[in-house]
């Protein structure tokens, strides 16, 4: 077999992360699984953040470095990514986040041997010194067949990110699919639609993505729209299954509550307590 039948492109979309890059771009290279092809694109950042790119390109000919002439945000960014990579999978890592010295090869190893359309990692959450493991369950399933096994995923908030699954390259690129540039929900909107295209998904609970909270996030910075795109992504979710599935209408009360718990605890961070009172009134 040609070493270029598994090569892996891992996606960085970089916006001024120089603290934490470093760290990102040393836990790709450093992967015990080489057959990569690591590609930065640098969203017109205004610190060091594209120079620390560059650095690393000149130390390691598996990067390709990509600037964009202005800034046009993550999904673009990935999008970019997409139509630069040639690899078999396609792997997305944010740039202030991490992975372990296997990562890259334990997913792999999952899909050769389950010949899964998609494979999903556990997350640990990052936040200071704090790590807060979230373990998923081993499984193997067909999401048009087990709705219960695709419960699962929703409520373990699996679908809210990219970061911590391996795609098929050929699935993305057959079927059109992109990220959206969408204030917030780009990533489930993106695993939703790839997800129709899939016949067996796997879920592989011993190895774990670095999430590390950043407050300069999207999700900690909550735009006025935030319950607008709340319930426009409730209906993404719901053209999951068929109409009426009473787990997902069940499901629905608790989306509701948290994401109106959501948007006031983001509304108490953003202002003091007299203007949040204020709003109330």
């Amino acid at each position: 077999m040609d070493k270029s039948d598994n090569l892996v492109s891992v996606i960085v979309p970089v916006f001024m992360a120089e603290n934490y890059l470093d760290k990102c771009i040393h836990g790709i290279v450093s992967q015990s699984y080489d057959n990569i092809e690591i590609i930065l694109i640098d969203d017109c950042s205004r610190d060091k953040s594209y120079a620390i790119c560059e650095k690393y390109k000149s130390l390691d000919n598996r990067i390709i470095v990509s600037r964009n002439p202005l800034n046009l945000g993550v999904s673009k960014s990935r999008n970019i990514g997409i139509s630069m990579s040639k690899g078999k999978y396609v792997l997305f890592v944010d740039s202030d986040d991490y992975i372990d010295t296997n990562y890259v090869h334990t997913l792999v190893q999952d899909q050769l041997k389950t010949k899964s359309d998609l494979i999903i990692a556990s997350v640990c959450y990052v936040k200071g010194m704090n790590r807060n493991y979230t373990k998923l369950e081993n499984k193997t399933f067909n999401p048009k067949l087990n709705e219960s096994d695709l419960m699962y995923l929703i409520k373990e908030n699996v679908f809210g990110y990219v970061h911590n699954k391996l795609f098929l390259r050929d699935i993305i690129k057959k079927n059109g699919i992109k990220f959206e540039s969408k204030t917030l929900f780009e990533d489930q909107k993106f695993v939703i639609e790839y997800i129709k295209f899939c016949s067996s998904i796997s879920i592989d609970s011993t190895i774990y993505y670095n999430y590390v909270n950043n407050e300069s996030s999207a999700m900690n910075n909550l735009p006025n729209s935030y319950l607008e795109l709340c319930e426009e992504n409730y209906k993404d979710l719901a053209s999951l299954f068929p109409k009426g599935y009473s787990d997902f209408n069940i499901y629905k009360n608790k989306y509701v509550i948290s994401c109106a718990e959501n948007f006031f605890l983001n509304a108490l961070k953003r202002n003091s307590f007299i203007n949040f009172k204020n709003l109330m009134i």
